[in-house]
């Protein structure tokens, strides 16, 4: 069994009109006003669950899609001891450190971002006063990913 260190919504049933919404989504991304029949209006019951015993109707999704993280550490049971898995499959696509370090190449003028606000140049007009140069390549370009 896979215990989750949250809850995950499985379905929302009205007690009014009997209308049944399976969204499994974890506690936290369903609102207050989410939680409102969209028919009667009346708050709907939630059914919970932080357990994945391997019976569930919805295995053919993702752990992300059920808002499982990157990079987590998955706590699992089998009925004598606990073991823990890191997710480390989504290291490559994963945020590092290094990513932000700047090199000797880096810290040249031409290669990296700067702003020169009002700086006294001779020679330079005002309308040059103001001049931001930004990276051709940088170390975390393309790396960032926002996913919704």
């Amino acid at each position: 069994m896979i215990e989750l260190d949250q809850e995950l919504i499985t379905s929302l049933e009205c007690p009014n009109c009997h209308t049944v919404e399976h969204i499994l989504r974890p506690l936290s991304e369903v609102t207050f006003e989410a939680g409102h029949c969209p028919t009667c209006g009346v708050l709907r019951e939630s059914t919970l669950t932080h357990v994945i015993s391997g019976e569930e109707d919805f295995l053919h999704r993702t752990l992300f899609s059920v808002g499982i993280p990157p990079l987590h550490i998955v706590r699992a049971h089998n009925g004598v001891e606990y073991r823990f898995y890191e997710l480390t499959g989504d290291l490559p696509e994963a945020l590092h450190f290094r990513h932000f370090e700047q090199t000797r190449i880096a810290l040249s003028p031409e290669t990296h971002s700067h702003v020169r606000i009002k700086e006294e140049v001779k020679g330079v007009d005002n309308k040059d006063a103001l001049k931001i140069k930004s990276p051709a390549v940088g170390p975390a370009r393309g790396r960032v990913k926002l996913r919704g």
